[in-house]
């Protein structure tokens, strides 16, 4: 997988704390001695903060590598996404009056927009939106499983920070290119 382009350290930090939280600092040590010895990033964790640009490849790394030294599963990683999302006011700016004011139509209106805020690659594309359901395409990015879950994991705890209940957001397409990635939410 070449390199595809960056996405904020911010968003990278936030999944780094969410190894933190569950397993401890002993775990963040290890994911940056992996990084460094079996992937060869010379990173340290002030490598990730908001301001930061971290390369998607490095990003999808730390998702490997965090995966495997807590053994998560599809949901694990949307847990992560979920984190992410919970603390989105750290990644994108002017996200906390944007929250404010969003309701689930709305928010998604804007994820083209948002998109740009989060990743200087791809972008998003609405292909449905209803007032219960939405269906949006993420293109121009190496599709990873790992960040399609987080991705989900994200989608879904953002549309509850605006209101909607019982939501489910899956991923039902996987390709690269301009095909993309589609997801399709739906909540009540």
């Amino acid at each position: 997988m070449g390199a595809t382009g960056c996405i904020t350290g911010a968003s990278t930090m936030l999944v780094v704390s969410w190894l933190e939280e569950q397993q401890g600092p002993g775990h963040v040590e290890t994911l940056f001695h992996r990084l460094r010895t079996e992937r060869g990033h010379a990173v340290a964790r002030d490598h990730f903060h908001p301001k930061a640009q971290v390369d998607y490849r490095l990003h999808v790394d730390v998702l490997e590598e965090i995966a495997a030294l807590t053994q998560a599963d599809d949901d694990g990683l949307r847990a992560m996404g979920a984190t992410g999302a919970e603390k989105v006011e750290e990644v994108v700016p002017g996200a906390k009056l944007m929250l404010k004011m969003a309701s689930p139509k709305r928010l998604l209106k804007h994820a083209p927009r948002l998109w740009g805020t989060y990743a200087d690659f791809g972008g998003v594309e609405v292909l449905e939106l209803s007032k219960r359901s939405a269906k949006l395409r993420i293109h121009g990015f190496e599709p990873h499983h790992h960040f399609c879950r987080t991705l989900e994991g994200f989608f879904e705890a953002l549309l509850q920070r605006v209101g909607a209940e019982d939501v489910h957001v899956r991923e039902i397409e996987h390709a690269a290119g301009q095909t993309g990635c589609v997801f399709e939410g739906r909540w009540t």
